[in-house]
């Protein structure tokens, strides 16, 4: 599973060999050749991996063509709120780190969209945040 700072290695090419869209347009930082913007979960629709035989709107790097699609608004209200939990309690440890929990990291977000002026504008907002911390083990 792909994770940020992890490479994406697509049929066996190097991992800078990849493409990135984002809503159709090039979301590649041209130095590295990685993604520029990660959107948050909630605000993906779709996304679609092309590993060979391109058609011509993909293009772009020999590796794979990765093309995420975010959600717009709509003409109803929608909402969603959610939170990851990582902490000591389900993870996996050694016999000589038994009860020591490390991280604990919460990330949560919110999402909601609608329309603004009658049935001509919409909108969809998206928010993302993180907190983490680090325990040190008492003895």
């Amino acid at each position: 599973m792909w994770a940020p700072g992890r490479p994406v290695v697509i049929g066996g090419s190097r991992a800078n060999a990849n493409f990135f869209l984002l809503d159709g347009a090039t979301n590649t930082d041209p130095t590295f050749n990685t993604q520029n913007l990660s959107p948050s979960p909630d605000a993906v629709k779709e996304f679609q991996v092309e590993t060979s035989s391109y058609t011509a709107d993909m293009g772009g790097a020999g590796g794979g063509q990765i093309n995420i699609i975010t959600h717009s608004g709509s003409s109803q209200y929608h909402g969603t709120i959610y939170e990851f939990l990582r902490n000591g309690a389900m993870d996996a440890s050694t016999f000589a780190s038994m009860g020591n929990n490390h991280l604990v990291q919460n990330n949560f977000g919110a999402s909601f969209g609608g329309p603004l002026i009658g049935r001509k504008l919409f909108s969809s907002s998206i928010m993302r945040a993180c907190a983490s911390r680090r325990q040190t083990p008492r003895f």
